[in-house]
């Protein structure tokens, strides 16, 4: 029975969202608060359940079958299961009430009272509760740091997690036995309630955990400690994401607190420990996103909430012990050095990737429950904001997409804007440029987008409007405020796409989506948009209300056919997260070609294949000289897009097709190819100015300037293919 409610309690954890939740206005970054609310629901019903549990079902109430069936439920679910970019709350609600009220109906038919000489006393359970809350919140805190200095999705907190309870696990196996076997001797605690037995050492071991815990996490963001850390199994920076790299990270950060969890875990045994071990793990998971956070302006930490839960660990060991009398056992001694430790781990830093080859020093970093948001300078007096190392805005290396994007969104006639994610100063200006009016902004990170000005000049006193709060904004949208609502992508990430059987009259919702996510899986619904920058870089977005008919290819008008189950957790795990990208793409690219029109679909299948074809790179190389564009791929890409000239998704596709090759200098190809699409949708100047440089290229400047002087000649690009071509011919 233990085991069965830690599976099913696994598989709630994981299901009720340790990913991003559903609500249009709380995406695309994760919901905190509402995450680990759930968890902290599952957490209190299992101690409930465990403690109503009658004495005959589950004999003295061993932890090892529960923290088995726990792991094995999380790591099926995470590791076993396809990665999802966001999930909703589905049905575990109902299986997690189901899993508490079965024991207290078993315990309505079977009644059972533990005897005086076995019922702890009260005061007793009040250290069990602090130092499983304390452990809970200290845990959580500790994950969070880790995140962030992963390349973390679905699979790798799905591992982290799984990591921590296997070493609880084996904790509960070898260090639990040992606790409960000093705790004898004199007038105990371990005498008077034999289900308690050990809970001093139990508590001891939890503020150590801990504090070794803020140590090795500190160590290991750090380039020298992670480099020190990955030598002891072989391993280097590059191999960031797979899962030995993980599950090592998560073991060094993790691991001491996991012993220590499982020791008060093996240490409880009696029916009301569980009922306080659950409530207490409920109560600190609760709290654990809304304890203060870091803060530094990048030139060095402060003390976090994690050292208060370090201090109410080394209280709560203390009322352990004093219960040990008439004398005290060893363990007061390993509580004093603990807190001592405590007080002198670290806070929370602002957390670095340092796996990452070129890093970039912040100019800010802010901590919020939302996460650790980061300034960085960014070309042309624009500054790139990430959360959680996770790019919320186009600067730094995504302009183009970005800008393309928001332009197929804003569409004519668009004044009123809502903006679901941050406000930058290209957005800003294109906005601007677009005649929107006043422009209001939401997202899950509001209480920290007000206090990062994107740019200089601040992009909010260049366009009006208001930071919202997501009931807010969403009682706006109602209201009809607004003629659109558009959802910009993040790096990784996707928004969970509502379904809006009613949108509100005059208002489109535009939800815009990164393809190198696992989005096969995501449920879409109304009409799908395809924007482009060049062959390169694509989004998919959702779109709801009054069509846009000018910014984007709309490639169905229903629910874009079926998800993919891939890829899985572990086989994610067994690669590199780079090496899914294009995979990720090619299987959005191949779903949508199923569900759009016939017309379109050889040509979304040949995109496909063209991002399938993708290998790695020398990371020296150029975006365009890393891109593999060649043979029957490139063949078949040409012929299918030739009669959809005037989709704007093709056409900029295979414009920025031709302009790979010129980086890449293949110019038989390019003429071979190209040459008869240009003729057939009327020579467009951006495609014969590419093969007007492959025709210098090819050393044809008779026939480079044929082409040019059919162009606009103020171009500064056409003046400088002009002039190489009159020095070709002076050259000869």
């Amino acid at each position: 029975m233990l085991f069965l409610a830690g599976f099913l309690a696994g598989a709630c954890l994981w299901a009720l969202g340790w990913s991003s939740g559903g609500h249009l206005f709380e995406v695309p970054a994760d919901d905190p608060g509402r995450t680990h609310a759930q968890a902290a629901a599952i957490l209190a019903m299992a101690g409930l359940a465990i403690g109503a549990l009658p004495r005959g079902l589950d004999g003295r109430r061993s932890s090892t079958p529960l923290v088995l069936g726990l792991t094995l439920g999380l790591a099926t679910s995470s590791l076993g299961s396809p990665l999802a970019v966001a999930s909703g709350s589905g049905p575990g609600a109902w299986i997690l009430v189901a899993l508490g009220l079965t024991p207290l109906a078993l315990r309505a038919g079977t009644p059972y009272e533990a005897s005086p000489a076995t019922r702890p006393p009260a005061l007793s359970l009040l250290p069990l509760l602090l130092s499983a809350a304390a452990l809970a919140a200290g845990a959580a805190l500790l994950a969070r740091g880790l995140h962030r200095s992963l390349p973390a999705d679905g699979a790798d907190a799905g591992l982290v997690w799984t990591t921590f309870l296997v070493l609880a696990s084996l904790s509960c196996l070898v260090l639990a036995p040992l606790a409960r076997g000093t705790a004898g001797g004199g007038t105990t605690l371990g005498d008077r309630a034999p289900g308690l037995a050990g809970l001093p050492w139990g508590a001891a071991a939890a503020p150590l955990g801990l504090a070794l815990g803020l140590r090795a996490l500190a160590q290991g963001t750090r380039p020298s400690g992670l480099r020190d850390l990955l030598g002891i199994a072989g391993l280097d920076a590059s191999d960031a994401g797979t899962l030995g790299f993980d599950a090592l990270l998560a073991a060094s950060v993790l691991g001491p607190a996991a012993l220590a969890a499982g020791c008060l875990l093996g240490c409880a045994r009696e029916g009301r420990a569980w009922v306080a071990l659950g409530l207490g793990a409920a109560l600190g998971t609760l709290v654990a996103p809304h304890l203060p956070g870091a803060l530094s302006d990048g030139e060095g930490p402060v003390r976090t909430g994690l050292a208060q839960a370090l201090v109410a660990v080394a209280i709560a060991g203390g009322i352990a012990a004093l219960l040990q009398r008439p004398r005290l056992s060893p363990s007061g001694l390993a509580i004093a050095g603990t807190a001592l430790a405590a007080w002198a781990s670290p806070g929370l830093l602002p957390i670095p990737r340092a796996w990452i080859r070129f890093p970039v020093d912040p100019i800010r970093v802010v901590e919020g429950s939302a996460g650790q948001l980061w300034v960085e300078p960014a070309a042309e007096g624009a500054q790139r904001v990430r959360l959680d190392h996770r790019a919320l805005t186009g600067a730094g290396g995504r302009e183009a997409i970005d800008a393309a994007a928001l332009e197929a969104a804003l569409g004519a006639d668009t004044e009123r804007v809502l903006l679901v994610g941050q406000l930058d100063l290209p957005r800003a200006a294109a906005m601007v440029e677009a005649g929107v009016v006043t422009c209001d902004r939401t997202s899950s990170w509001v209480e920290l987008m007000a206090a990062v000005p994107a740019g200089e000049p601040d992009p909010a006193g260049l366009l009006p409007g208001e930071v919202l709060a997501p009931a807010e904004a969403w009682s706006r949208y109602q209201e009809g405020v607004y003629d659109l609502v558009v959802v910009m992508p993040v790096e990784g990430r996707a928004a969970g796409v509502p379904v809006l059987d009613e949108p509100v009259e005059g208002c489109r919702v535009v939800v815009w989506l990164d393809p190198a996510a696992p989005l096969a899986r995501l449920e879409l619904g109304g009409a799908v948009l395809l924007t482009a920058a060049g062959v390169l870089e694509f989004a998919v977005g959702v779109e709801r209300g009054t069509r846009n008919e000018t910014g984007a290819t709309a490639v169905s008008v229903t629910a874009a056919g079926t998800p993919s189950l891939r890829p899985l957790g572990l086989e994610r795990l067994l690669e590199r997260p780079e090496r899914w990208t294009s995979p990720n793409r090619a299987a959005v690219l191949e779903r949508l070609a199923t569900a759009g029109s016939e017309e379109f679909a050889p040509f979304l299948r040949a995109l496909a294949r063209v991002h399938r074809d993708q290998v790695p790179s020398s990371p020296f190389e150029s975006a365009a000289e890393a891109f593999e564009l060649a043979g029957s791929a490139l063949e078949q890409l040409v012929a299918t897009a030739t009669p959809l000239q005037d989709e704007p998704f093709v056409r900029e596709t295979l414009m920025g097709a031709a302009e790979v090759l010129v980086q890449k200098r293949r110019v038989a190809e390019l003429l071979t190819l190209f040459e008869p699409l240009s003729q057939a949708w009327g020579r467009p100047d951006r495609l014969e100015l590419a093969l007007a440089a492959g025709d210098l290229e090819a050393l044809d400047a008779e026939r480079a300037r044929e082409r040019l002087e059919r162009l606009d000649a103020s171009d500064p690009r056409v003046a400088a293919l002009l002039t190489a071509a009159r020095e070709l011919d002076e050259g000869r």
